[in-house]
């Protein structure tokens, strides 16, 4: 696991949680609406039903407002203050904290939101990577795009066209999304057409 040492400095999202508290802003989002907007794009992934889902980087478990009724739902973040203001929040869900590139869950749904944010393309194609690997459904994520408006310091935006080649030689359906936010795309990954 990669979890932060005692003594070493703060994350960017630990550092936004200690100043925004369990908020949008907190997890490093603009606003409430571009996240709730981000959540509703993800979900619209055309795998018809699912049983399960993960959540990967999930912060302080905002998606579980979002999920259909019945489906079960196991939230991971790297971040120990995100795991612990979720289970607060959420107490009924399961939260677990780790790195994607460590987890051993499996769903039939993988999403991510933001996860890439503050990361950069090594990392972003070996997530990818490992969420195709632990679903057995469909992966759902989201990206700032180098399409979009000038990147801010510090942020990582993906090239969408190079994400998707990527991700079609994972899976046999994939479909890209650029027309919620201007700054933003979302890549759906399945093992069967919706």
């Amino acid at each position: 696991m990669r979890l932060r040492e005692e003594g070493e400095r703060l994350t960017t999202y630990a550092q936004l949680l200690a100043k925004y508290g369990p908020t949008a802003r907190g997890m490093g989002w603009g606003s409430d609406q571009s996240q709730t907007l981000r959540w509703k794009v993800l979900l619209e992934v055309p795998v018809g039903e699912y049983k399960s889902i993960l959540d990967v980087g999930c912060g302080v478990g905002d998606l579980c407002d979002h999920i259909p009724e019945g489906v079960e739902y196991t939230g991971i973040d790297e971040e120990p203050e995100m795991i612990r203001f979720a289970q607060i929040r959420h107490p009924s869900r399961s939260f677990i904290c780790t790195d994607i590139l460590d987890c051993q869950e499996k769903a039939d749904l993988i999403v991510s939101s933001g996860l890439f944010t503050f990361r950069d393309e090594t990392f972003m194609l070996a997530a990818i990577r490992k969420m195709w690997e632990c679903c057995t459904k469909a992966v759902a994520f989201n990206s700032l795009s180098t399409w979009g408006k000038a990147a801010v310091n510090g942020e990582f935006s993906a090239d969408p066209a190079k994400v998707f080649d990527f991700c079609h030689t994972l899976a046999p359906y994939v479909v890209l999304r650029c027309d919620y936010l201007g700054h933003d795309f979302s890549v759906y990954m399945m093992r069967e057409r919706g």
